[in-house]
Order: structure tokens, then sequence, then C-alpha cells
């Protein structure tokens, strides 16, 4: 039997994702900055590529980060709540889930604040939506992890039984 990990190793990676998201928040990582990357990028691949298309492209990528922060962010979250109660890998609980939404959703609002005073950023609604989604798609895609690990569960000592009962 496994020892529950402290509250300290169990929640130290979810400040640790939340540090990385607020660093990410700043001028860093601002339009400008990330458009120096994404754009010689996408010309080094396509060099007849439009303007615009860059543009969109810079915008679906920096929109996707936003969605993959909070996947990881609600994941951490989760995963942290789940170590607390030694959780089986196939055990899935909606209030752990919805803990963990709610989490990044509220971080989500307090970063867009953050950006909202941040000299070359803006705080948007719509990037709290987007990042609702990302925690929601982690989410999702963790309840789609335990029920296979469920079903695997389940397989396992019939297979096992069966295996028993030709020896």
């Amino acid at each position: 039997m496994h020892e529950r990990p402290s509250w300290l190793q169990r929640w130290l990676p979810v400040g640790l994702w939340m540090l990385v998201i607020f660093v990410a928040s700043t001028g860093a990582l601002s339009a400008d900055n990330t458009s120096r990357v994404i754009g010689p990028v996408l010309r080094f691949f396509f060099p007849d590529i439009q303007p615009e298309t860059i543009a969109q492209a810079q915008w679906f990528c920096r929109k996707a980060a936003h969605a993959a922060e909070y996947w990881v962010l609600a994941l951490l979250v989760w995963r942290a709540r789940r170590q607390g109660r030694l959780a089986s890998p196939a055990e899935w609980s909606w209030k752990d889930a919805a803990f963990a939404l709610a989490f990044a959703v509220a971080y989500a609002v307090t970063d867009e604040i953050h950006q909202a005073f941040e000299p070359s950023r803006q705080g948007h609604p719509l990037d709290v939506a987007i990042d609702a989604l990302g925690a929601a798609a982690g989410l999702g895609m963790a309840w789609w992890s335990t029920r296979r690990a469920a079903a695997r569960a389940r397989q396992s000592p019939s297979t096992f039984s069966v295996a028993a009962s030709r020896s």
C-alpha cells in the first residue's frame, strides 16, 4: 500500500504551474514578442504565406496556448485532490473534477485581471472562456482515462480466472 503524498508534494506542482502561467501573462510572452517567433517560422516553411494568414496563425497559436495552460492546471489540481485520498486509477470523482474546473476558471479570471495591468497585454473575457474550455477538455481526458482503467480492472479478474481454470 502506498503512503499518501504530503500536502506539499501534492500541491507544489500546482503552484509551480500557476507561476508559469503568471510569467507567461507578462510582457515576455505578449503578442508582439511571440509574433517574432511564429511569423519567421511560418515564413520559413511557407515562403509565400500572406500576412493575414500569419496573423490568423498567431492568434490561433496564442489561444491554443491559453487552452493548454489551463488543461495542465486543471489536471494538476485534479491529481492533487485525488492523491490526497489515495484514489485508484479507475476511480472518478465528479467532486474532484468540479473543484479542479472551478479552481482553473478562478485562476483564469485572476490571470486576465493581471494582464489588464500589463502595458503590452490586455485582459479579455474570451480568454477566460478558452481557458475554461481547455480545463474542461483536460478533465474530460482524465474522465476517459479513468473509464478505461475501470474497464481494464473489470476485465482483469475475469481474464485471470479464465486462465486459472484452464490450467
